[in-house]
């Protein structure tokens, strides 16, 4: 992500940096106490939100005579 060397500070982000993505793949279990669950979620949402704007774009092209 950086271009130049993060001097004394380069250690210290490299540690955190791995925390956190620690912290992120940890709250994502599914356990009804994390985030998990919700996240999971998150997913056919999309999925219907997706399917949702190809049909009104299909419907649209067709009725402009595409």
């Amino acid at each position: 992500m950086w271009h130049g060397s993060l001097g004394i500070f380069g250690p210290v982000v490299l540690v955190l940096g791995y925390y956190s993505c620690l912290i992120v793949i940890i709250n994502l279990l599914p356990r009804k106490d994390l985030d998990g669950p919700i996240a999971g979620r998150i997913i056919p949402l999309l999925r219907k939100r997706l399917e949702a704007r190809r049909v009104v774009r299909k419907a649209l092209g067709r009725r402009r005579g595409r």
